[in-house]
């Protein structure tokens, strides 16, 4: 495969998997930010429904890369680890092939980090809206941390697994290098943002609304498991590794 690593300030990698009825809209928010320094693969994760064609239109734009692996790796971790091979940005983040993010979510971020540098990962408010069994109906639409504690750290997540970390996160490229590869298994998120606490990394919140996520039952963690398993798992490890049990 012939592909420039991508340089810009941030690099962007959107995992997907059997998503086009989503992807459009996903990918088309990516292209509307106002910060306008950014690179982004797409790494289809072997579906078999239109998400190749719709990757392909849009990679009119030099921004944005796609490509294909040929086994589904049941999951998203995989496929991140295949698009963060191709990164070398300052600034790193991904972004669901299902959500939507706001204008200006990564240009207030970015501003967020500019004016913290202590601050190594910062993530933001959301909404999230849960949809029926096609994904096409809005069921219910709330803000994600209005019952939340805003002054996050993964540590206290231990307890209670779930939306702990938000939809809209970004990290510094030291952050991932230093944790490593993100698990195989569903949750990689959670588990990634637990293992960057672990290696030191500072967290900042931002309260401004800047995305909207779906949780639907074609999100790739309940394809793959269904709710709660994996949350308890990533936790359970998390515990070990931090002597707590």
């Amino acid at each position: 495969m012939v592909m420039n690593k991508i340089t810009n300030r941030l690099a962007v990698v959107m995992p997907t998997y059997n998503q086009g009825m989503f992807l459009r809209e996903a990918v088309v928010s990516v292209l509307g930010q106002t910060f306008r320094d950014w690179g982004m693969v797409i790494v289809d994760d072997a579906s078999t429904d239109d998400t190749e064609g719709i990757c392909r239109e849009y990679t009119r734009d030099k921004r944005v890369r796609y490509v294909r692996r040929e086994e589904n790796g049941k999951g998203a971790g995989r496929a991140l680890n295949t698009g963060f091979a191709w990164c070398e940005g300052e600034l790193e983040t991904w972004w669901a092939s299902d959500n939507v993010l706001y204008a200006v979510a990564w240009e207030r971020m970015i501003r967020f980090m500019d004016t913290h540098p202590e601050v190594d990962v910062v993530y933001t408010n959301g909404e999230l809206g849960v949809m029926d069994v096609t994904g096409l109906v809005e069921l219910a639409r709330k803000n994600l941390w209005d019952e939340v504690d805003q002054n996050y750290a993964p540590n206290k997540a231990l307890a209670s697994p779930g939306y702990y970390y938000g939809l809209t996160w970004i990290w510094r490229r030291w952050v991932r290098e230093k944790v490593g590869e993100f698990q195989a298994e569903p949750c990689e998120d959670a588990d990634f943002f637990f293992r960057a606490e672990e290696v030191g990394a500072k967290f900042g919140f931002l309260p401004d609304t800047l995305s909207w996520g779906r949780r639907h039952n074609a999100n790739l963690t309940r394809m793959v498991a269904g709710p709660g398993k994996w949350d308890l798992w990533t936790v359970r490890n998390a515990k070990k590794r931090r002597g707590m049990g």
